[in-house]
C-alpha cells in the first residue's frame, strides 16, 4: 500500500528460548475517515437542526495501522470525543450535544491521525443550518386593523 513501511527486522526466528529481534510490523497511514450525522437519532445528510434536538457526529476510520486518533473539527478548533463506540479493531468516535441557535452555520468534520501522518487527514465537511424562531417581534404604525376569528372586526390600536 502507498505510504506504507515497514518496522522490525524482516525475518524472526525462535532458537527456543528467545526470539532474535522484533515482530515486522506494518505501519500504514490513515485514509480519509467518514463523519456521519444524526439529529435525534436518524441519520442526516446536509444537515437541518431545531434548537433544542440532540446532534450526534460518529467519525469513522477507514484505515491505518497503527489504528488513527480520531478527533473532530468544529469551525476549525479541535474537538476530542466525547464516547468512543468500540469495534473489533479500533473504535468510532463519538461527539453529541444539543443543538442551539449560537450552532447555525457550524462548520463540521473530523480528522485522523497516527505516527505515519506528517499532516491530519480530514474527512467531508458539513455545515449546519439552524431552524430557529425570530428572538424579537414588533408590530409598527396605527391605527391598525386586525381579523379576529371570533369577536369584532377593526379593532384599533392597542
Amino acid at each position: 500500500e502507498s505510504g506504507s513501511v515497514m518496522e522490525g527486522n524482516s525475518a524472526v526466528y525462535c532458537d527456543g528460548h528467545s526470539w532474535n529481534g522484533t515482530k515486522p510490523e506494518c505501519l500504514v497511514p490513515p485514509t480519509t475517515p467518514e463523519l456521519s450525522i444524526e439529529l435525534d437519532g436518524v441519520e442526516a445528510t446536509g444537515p437541518l437542526g431545531s434548537v433544542g434536538q440532540e446532534l450526534k457526529l460518529v467519525c469513522k476510520a477507514q484505515g491505518g495501522n497503527p489504528f488513527p486518533t480520531l478527533t473532530f473539527m468544529l469551525n476549525g478548533e479541535r474537538v476530542e470525543a466525547d464516547n468512543k463506540e468500540m469495534l473489533q479493531y479500533g473504535y468510532n468516535a463519538v461527539h453529541t450535544f444539543t443543538v442551539e441557535d449560537h450552532h447555525a452555520n457550524l462548520d463540521m468534520s473530523c480528522i485522523a491521525e497516527n505516527r505515519m501522518t506528517s499532516i491530519p487527514v480530514a474527512s467531508n465537511h458539513q455545515r449546519l443550518s439552524v431552524k430557529f424562531g425570530p428572538s424579537n417581534t414588533y408590530i409598527h404604525g396605527l391605527p391598525w386593523c386586525c381579523l379576529v376569528s371570533r369577536g369584532r372586526q377593526g379593532t384599533q390600536g392597542i
